[in-house]
């Protein structure tokens, strides 16, 4: 973040081999900065489809304010005192199914 590489709040940073994967729909969530938290990880992270972590990141990148950023900073501080609170055994999944491009 300091560097300037990466935001507080963007479309999770994906691995690079998969940007060629991209249709021209999902490649734009390339035209903003990757972030430690994202649109996607507040709502569903690891535990929805690829096809929908691409609509809501396309969805931040379309819609992108500072209102919308501080709704996910606040929505990421629920959800991790959520986590430290109920410590519940959710069955969230950590890593998520390899994106091929037709996920």
């Amino acid at each position: 973040i300091l560097k300037g590489d990466i935001t507080l709040v963007g479309p999770r940073p994906l691995l690079v081999e998969y940007n060629n994967l991209y249709n021209d729909q999902q490649r734009k969530r390339l035209t903003v900065l990757p972030g430690l938290t994202g649109w996607a990880q507040i709502n569903g992270s690891n535990n929805i489809s690829w096809k929908k972590k691409f609509e809501l990141d396309i969805y931040y990148v379309n819609n992108i304010s500072f209102f919308l950023d501080l709704k996910i900073i606040i929505m990421t501080f629920i959800y991790i005192l959520k986590k430290i609170i109920v410590k519940s055994d959710s069955k969230e999944k950590i890593i998520g199914e390899k994106f091929d491009g037709s996920n």
